[in-house]
């Protein structure tokens, strides 16, 4: 209802004065309404699939990077373990090592998606048959979405510096 006039109400009308010349009859908010859900479903689902291919290529390349550092400075591992170092501190070292890189391209990462979220998601929805469309981007949810991916390569850069672990001191001096 709205400025007074009451949908429902005009249906009925006009279903009484016409009766059967009528085939069907629609309620455009309720139409409105049930366009707006699916497509608040679609940008749902496109958030999140952005959210997990980035997390993905994320993880892809801290896999690579820290595999590869931890295979090229293992003799510095030993020696560093062989002066006092633990595991721990050397695992937590060389993952707080990726974290300024991270911070840095999930911050340019969700500058730049907030410029051009709005015009990919227009271009999606012209597919759909809305020819003008906005959506608002809400600046606490990309913050969330920032934070949540370096948490999750700080995890993951956690897991995989575990290798450290296996290096063993000794064998790191007995080899030269």
């Amino acid at each position: 209802m709205e400025n007074g006039i009451n949908e429902n109400e005009i249906l009925d009308e006009a279903t009484e004065k016409y009766g059967e010349h009528i085939q069907s009859t629609a309620s455009m908010n309720d139409t409105m309404e049930a366009m707006l859900v699916t497509f608040s479903g679609i940008t749902t689902v496109m958030m999140t699939m952005m959210f997990v291919i980035s997390g993905m290529v994320i993880l892809l390349v801290l896999f690579l990077m820290v595999r590869t550092l931890i295979y090229n400075k293992r003799k510095d591992y030993g020696i560093y373990k062989a002066i006092g170092f633990t595991s721990g501190k050397l695992i937590l070292q060389t993952a707080l090592s990726f974290m300024p890189t991270i911070v840095l391209s999930v911050a340019v990462f969700s500058v730049v998606s907030c410029f051009v979220a709005n015009p990919y998601m227009n271009a999606m929805m012209r597919s759909f048959g809305m020819m003008k469309c906005s959506f608002p981007i809400s600046i606490t949810g990309v913050a969330i979405i920032g934070v949540g991916l370096v948490l999750i390569a700080f995890a993951f850069a956690v897991l995989q510096a575990r290798r450290i672990r296996r290096i063993e001191a000794y064998c790191m001096l007995v080899e030269e």
